[in-house]
C-alpha cells in the first residue's frame, strides 16, 4: 500500500532534496516531537538559521513528513511500499534510504503516539433487561406503568456497567432511531465514506 501525497505535501518535502544525512535525521526526529507534542517555533526559527531558509518552510517540511511518517506508521507499511510512497518525489537514493532508515526507527514510537491520540470509546459487552410493572396503588386501582431496567456493560480501558430506566414509549423510539442508523451504514454514502476513512 502507498500512501498518496497531496502537491502541497510535495513542494513542502521538497525541502528535504538539500539536506546533509545529520540534517536529515534532525528533521525526522523534530518530525516525531511534532507528532508528541505539537510544533515547536523556537525549534523551526533555529533550524532555519542553520539551513538559511524561511522558518515558514522548515514548518512545512517538519508537518509533511510528520505526515507521511504518520500515515505510514498508521497503516503499518512495509519499507518496500515507503520507498514507493518517496517515489513520487524523485529525491537521491540516499535520501530515500536516509528516510526509509529513520521511517524504521519511529515507527514503534509513531505508532504508540497514535495509540495515545485516538478515542477510546466503549464497546458493547453485554446487556440484560427487566420489566417491572405497577398494576395498582392506594389511589388508583387499575393502573399499568410498564418500566424497563436496563443494564449495559461495556469495555473501554476497563469494564464499566450503566443501569437505565425507560418507558415503553422511550424505548421503542430509541429502537426505532437504532434501526435507522443500521439502515443509514448500508447507504453507498456512507460505505464510500467508510471505506476512505480506513
Amino acid at each position: 500500500m502507498v500512501v498518496v501525497l497531496t502537491d502541497e505535501h510535495k513542494a513542502d518535502l521538497a525541502l528535504l532534496r538539500e539536506l546533509p544525512p545529520a540534517a536529515l535525521a534532525e528533521f525526522a526526529k523534530i518530525a516525531v516531537e511534532f507528532l508528541r507534542n505539537g510544533p515547536n517555533p523556537k525549534i523551526y526559527s533555529g533550524a532555519a538559521q542553520k539551513l538559511e531558509v524561511s522558518p515558514s518552510d522548515v514548518k512545512g517540511a517538519v508537518e509533511a513528513l510528520s505526515f507521511v511518517f504518520a500515515e505510514c506508521a498508521k497503516s503499518n507499511i512495509t519499507e518496500l511500499d515507503f520507498l514507493d510512497t518517496l517515489l513520487v518525489l524523485a529525491f537521491p537514493q540516499e535520501i530515500n534510504e536516509g528516510l526509509k532508515n529513520m521511517y524504521e526507527k519511529y515507527k514503534k514510537e509513531i505508532r504508540s503516539i497514535l495509540a495515545e491520540l485516538s478515542f477510546g470509546l466503549p464497546h458493547y459487552d453485554n446487556i440484560s433487561w427487566r420489566l417491572d410493572v405497577q398494576v395498582a396503588s392506594r389511589t388508583l386501582n387499575k393502573q399499568v406503568e410498564p418500566i424497563f431496567t436496563i443494564k449495559l456493560e461495556t469495555l473501554e480501558p476497563e469494564p464499566r456497567v450503566q443501569y437505565l430506566q425507560t418507558d415503553i414509549v422511550n424505548l421503542k423510539h430509541i429502537v426505532a432511531e437504532l434501526e435507522r442508523g443500521l439502515q443509514e451504514m448500508k447507504s453507498a454514502h456512507c460505505r464510500r465514506i467508510i471505506r476512505n476513512v480506513k
